[in-house]
């Protein structure tokens, strides 16, 4: 949220060079690229009227605007001067009215000697005079903005004039005599220095020897602790060579030259033996001159009593067909799947209660203060509860869930998982990330959310920026005319979903009726003393539209009043007192701010993207 920790300034031609670029904490081949898609993008829009950015003949000299470069990570800040366009990169949560005071003061830097011509501006005038200029740029980046063009170029300046008092310095000095060089210093030959020699291993030792630390005895009492251990019988079983005798015998060998049998014990682990092949066991009842009386199955051995060894469990129920087959059933033909094939079938299970629309619904509050144009303060919180307090009455429990898609960012997820649910009314469900709502036990609180969460405010960027200032101008007849300004710039990942923008102004006392007000449909109510106006959607804006948007105007006139003249104290009190609340209110079906979807269902889960719903509030003061 603080402005200039990481931008850069980037000076072009109409023609796409870069003439200028200077950066503080961004890297400069990151900034050059953010710029180049700028011109990319700003390039694809032209079309050669006369109100085109990039024409060459340009009625409207002076134009701004803001986009969102490299998939959002960066956002652009450009401003048309005569042949030059001025961009500031910075990041997409830096404040736009920082961003364009700080174009602004690079614009009076480099059109000072031309007497504020914006016409005049081309990029050899200003390679004239780069120095300076890339220096003053340099000194506003480094105060982050807050440093105005006049101070930047005063800084400039007087660093200029000391590199020349040096550079006079050093021309002066070449003039006399040249001072005698020192001759370097000579190595002792049997001296502790280094010896011109090739690099050793003892050289090496000696580099580490310089690395090291002597570890103190709470370190040395340390028992190292091994990734594995090794089993205790390993060292018992495994036999020991005796010195100076031969390699060791093989288990299982007869002699020197002996064959090993090993069997299934390979490696010699002392595994089972191997069974001696013997004669195959014929079943029970079987001939034994018959070659293939081994190969039968013997159908007694599994399970039961012999003599009813003939007759399959599930034959009792069927001993109709048993007679008429003479045979009995082996678990084929109609008894494929054994007694389960009989047992009668289960009650249908009752229908679930459906309801016949949704009663749950996501909502997102995005709230901010801005102070002069800078965002002080601002957090986002949402919460899930009922549609209204009829919908407890349509079902007992429902379950819901919230998720986030893998395009959001980290803060999300975590702000989920340290989610707030009523401890009365909203249990764990059968899975994990799936809750249950009780209707009967939500009825005694009313409104109460059934779960809660927030995220801080780097976690997404802000919805809504906005500065409101105040002027005060005498008129010929005495009178103090009383202009209030406010302007908003709306994110341009937001602006396309807002359906309206809102406006209320607390006007003070001493402030009567506003005599004009811009753009108009504003309305003043006397008794709250509270100016209204709304701006119905598409909500155009600094960031999406390309120029500046229309700010909104009210004039006030405060008059003598029975011959007395007004205070510049009290005026200038009231007006410190102004504030302005803005509200953008999201369209029907757009979602959230921070992505978040909410399912919901009373046996299974539906997405019900109708039912997300979005604001952002901001309160401003000058």
């Amino acid at each position: 949220m603080v402005f200039a920790r990481e931008a850069a300034v980037i000076v072009k031609g109409r023609d796409g060079r870069t003439v200028l670029l200077q950066s503080r904490g961004l890297n400069f081949q990151v900034a050059n690229q953010a710029a180049g898609e700028a011109m990319a993008a700003l390039q694809a829009a032209a079309q050669g009227e006369p109100n085109d950015i990039l024409s060459s003949s340009q009625a409207t000299p002076l134009l701004s605007g803001r986009l969102e470069v490299m998939q959002g990570r960066l956002a652009v800040t450009y401003r048309v001067a005569g042949a030059l366009i001025f961009l500031l990169v910075s990041q997409p949560a830096a404040n736009v009215f920082s961003c364009v005071a700080l174009l602004n003061s690079v614009v009076r830097l480099v059109s000072a000697p031309l007497e504020g011509k914006a016409g005049e501006m081309t990029p050899e005038r200003l390679q004239k005079r780069f120095g300076e200029v890339y220096l003053a740029v340099d000194a506003l980046l480094t105060s982050g903005g807050v440093l105005e063009a006049n101070g930047a170029m005063g800084r400039a300046l007087g660093t200029l004039e000391q590199l020349h008092e040096k550079e006079k310095e050093k021309e002066k000095g070449k003039g006399g005599p040249e001072a005698p060089r020192t001759p370097p210093p000579q190595q002792r030959p049997g001296g502790g220095g280094r010896r011109a020699t090739r690099r050793t291993l003892q050289d090496v030792i000696d580099n580490l020897a310089l690395l090291s630390f002597s570890a103190g005895s709470a370190m040395q009492g340390v028992q190292p602790r091994p990734g594995f251990q090794l089993p205790e019988e390993a060292a018992a079983t495994a036999p020991r060579k005796a010195p100076g005798a031969g390699p060791l015998p093989l288990q299982g060998a007869v002699g020197p030259g002996g064959s090993i049998d090993l069997g299934d014990d390979i490696f010699g682990l002392g595994g089972k033996k191997a069974e001696t092949p013997g004669k195959p066991k014929l079943p029970p009842g079987a001939d034994p001159n018959d070659p293939f009386a081994a190969s039968d199955v013997d159908w007694t051995s599994f399970g039961g009593d012999k003599k009813d060894a003939a007759t399959p469990p599930a034959a009792a129920k069927s001993e109709a067909k048993a007679a008429v087959t003479g045979e009995g059933r082996l678990g084929f033909e109609d008894d494929a799947f054994g007694d389960a094939a009989f047992a009668a079938a289960p009650a249908p299970a009752p229908a679930p209660m459906v309801p016949s629309e949704p009663v749950l619904r996501l909502g997102e509050v995005w709230r901010g203060e801005a102070a002069g144009g800078r965002l002080v303060r601002a957090g986002l919180s949402g919460r899930v509860e009922w549609v209204s307090e009829g919908a407890k009455s349509k079902v007992h429990t429902v379950q819901f869930m919230v998720q986030v898609p893998e395009s959001s960012s980290e803060h999300v997820a975590a702000a989920l998982t340290t989610a707030r649910r009523h401890p009365g009314c909203c249990r764990a469900g059968p899975v994990g990330g799936v809750l249950v709502a009780d209707g009967i036990l939500a009825k005694p609180h009313p409104g109460a959310p059934l779960l809660t969460y927030h995220l801080p405010p780097p976690a997404m960027q802000p919805p809504l920026q906005a500065q409101l200032g105040a002027s005060c101008q005498a008129t010929q007849d005495g009178r103090r005319l009383v202009t209030l300004g406010l302007h908003y710039a709306i994110c341009p990942r937001v602006a396309p979903r807002a359906a309206d923008l809102a406006v209320e102004v607390v006007v003070p006392a001493l402030l009567e009726r506003p005599l004009r007000a811009s753009p108009p449909g504003a309305v003043f109510d006397a008794t709250s003393r509270t100016l209204r106006w709304q701006q119905p959607g598409p909500v155009a804006s600094l960031d999406n539209s390309g120029t500046a948007t229309q700010p909104f105007v009210a004039s006030f006139v405060v008059g003598e009043v029975t011959g007395v003249a007004v205070d510049e104290a009290a005026l200038a009190a009231a007006l410190g007192r102004l504030s302005a609340k803005l509200t953008l209110r999201g369209a029907d079906g757009s979602g959230t701010l921070s992505g978040a979807a909410l399912a919901q269902g009373v046996v299974e889960l539906e997405w019900t993207p109708s039912l997300c719903e979005w604001r952002a509030e901001m309160t401003a003061t000058p």
